[in-house]
């Protein structure tokens, strides 16, 4: 065997492009659109056949865009392509995004005949307002009969929530908690706005800065009260992680499908571009739709390796990491973090963020740029 492997599938349609979203994604209900796409997507999965041979995948994750969005045939046949390659190991964890608009009894079927394990919410708020606000379609009176639904057929859900919406305020976030202790979904992630260039009216209803830091510690503060356990930066767990995302941030190999998706295999890393229509240009003439793609050296893998796993909460194990790269090094750039710093500390063999570190991580995290 070649190895254990986790697999991302990336699938950029949307019935609309939510104002807060950073990835890639594409406002469309063009069932062609989704054909000639997925089209492409088979077309990489082939070329990419060597590396998905003899590996025994142990995650498999669509992600988007909004893949409920798309019909399930598509992602079915998808899986069978993979499926002509790589082994599937008996356990996988196999994730689904959906947007609570998109789910039915009959959706929630499908995607068990198709094997998924484990479904994504992204709810964001549950404040109604603060929705509308942000472009989404669906009210919390939605969501709650949607989960009512999944909470019947899978015993693995997440519930995204978004910190630093416009008309965020204290109430809104006891709201979000609210939610959280009656539900208790297995797993949680919450992330902070990232700074985008809103129109002027929703620009004057952003919480400030300090207000958003407030907010976000005020949840991560009501997560652990409830019993939730924090293992990432965004994300907390009742019973389990998500072991994609583990290996995600643990830099573990992981091969990514579609537009603007990004793999790393070895010292591997790639990168597709972000552009459609060259994406599916490059498919049809036959070449791999890169946009990136290097084999590191040494020092750029371990400075990767370290950017990715200081996100987790027991941060990096040194002597794991003196298994792959040179022990020099490592104390070469443990030394350069640690010194001077109120974000990063040493504890025994590990290397990990402060609280200071975790609040602040993008600034923290620059330092391994």
């Amino acid at each position: 065997m070649g190895g254990d492997l986790s697999v991302y599938i990336h699938v950029p349609f949307c019935s609309r492009r939510c104002i807060y979203c950073d990835f890639v994604s594409i406002a469309s209900s063009d069932p062609e659109s989704y054909r000639r796409y997925f089209e492409a997507l088979w077309e990489e999965i082939e070329l990419r056949a060597s590396q998905l041979e003899d590996h025994e995948i142990v995650s498999l994750y669509f992600g988007g865009g909004t893949p409920s969005h798309v019909p399930v045939s598509l992602l079915f046949e998808t899986v069978n392509r993979i499926a002509r390659y790589a082994h599937f190991h008996d356990k996988f964890e196999f994730t689904v995004e959906v947007n609570p608009e998109d789910v039915t009894e009959v959706l929630v079927q499908d995607y068990l005949s198709m094997g998924v394990n484990r479904v994504s919410v992204g709810l964001q708020s549950a404040r109604d307002e603060v929705l509308r606000a942000i472009g989404r379609p669906h009210t919390i009176k939605d969501f709650l009969s949607v989960w009512k639904t999944l909470e019947r057929h899978f015993y693995d859900l997440n519930v995204d929530f978004i910190v630093g919406l416009p008309l965020e305020d204290g109430e809104v976030i006891s709201e979000n908690v609210r939610i959280i202790e009656e539900l208790r979904p297995p797993h949680v992630s919450v992330y902070v706005l990232e700074e985008k260039e809103f129109d002027n009216d929703l620009r004057r209803r952003l919480p400030t800065e300090d207000e958003t830091i407030k907010h976000f510690l005020r949840f991560c503060n009501a997560l652990t009260k409830a019993g939730y356990r924090r293992y990432e930066i965004s994300n907390w767990y009742l019973a389990k992680p998500s072991l994609h995302n583990l290996r995600y941030w643990e830099n573990r190999d992981y091969l990514g499908l579609g537009l603007s998706a990004g793999g790393h295999i070895g010292w591997f890393r790639y990168v597709n571009v972000s552009d459609l229509a060259l994406y599916q240009t490059r498919l049809r003439e036959g070449k791999c739709p890169h946009e990136y793609a290097q084999t590191n050296t040494e020092e750029k893998e371990l400075k990767e390796t370290l950017f990715m796993c200081l996100r987790l909460m027991e941060g990096c194990d040194l002597e794991e990491l003196k298994e792959k790269f040179s022990p020099t090094l490592i104390e070469c750039y443990v030394e350069r973090l640690v010194v001077d710093s109120q974000y990063f500390e040493r504890c025994g063999n590990r290397l990990r963020l402060t609280p200071l570190g975790l609040l602040h991580s993008a600034s923290a995290l620059e330092r391994l740029v």
